[in-house]
């Protein structure tokens, strides 16, 4: 899989990828050697939980101030920002997208399945 990122875009992956070491882990611990009655249930909270921590992580990325220059020849003034994003959408969109995905598998697995 080619994974195209731009800026700290990468870090959504990385957080996701934690999120399933933290939730995955922490039901091993509670569950014990019955990990695999809860096994399906683990997706949600997983994308629940990289949801949360992708929010914080697009905010901080947001509020990075920008740059102001002045074109010498015209007097025009441009702003740059850093870009930061994850297959061409930005860090801070793909909590809500975490999110709905978290909440769509556990409630396919609530009444489906």
């Amino acid at each position: 899989m080619i994974l195209i990122w731009k800026g700290w875009g990468i870090a959504v992956v990385g957080l996701l990828i934690l999120s399933a070491f933290v939730v995955i882990g922490g039901a091993t611990v509670v569950a014990g050697t019955a990990a695999d009655e809860i096994q399906g249930w683990l997706p949600g909270p997983v994308c629940l939980l990289a949801a949360a921590m992708i929010f914080f992580l697009g905010r901080h990325l947001d509020d990075q101030p920008s740059r102001v220059f002045i074109e010498k020849a015209t007097g025009q003034e441009f702003t740059i920002r850093r870009t930061h994003s994850l297959f061409f959408i930005g860090v801070s969109h793909w909590a809500p997208i975490l999110a709905i995905v978290g909440v769509v598998l556990l409630g396919v697995k609530a009444f489906g399945g």
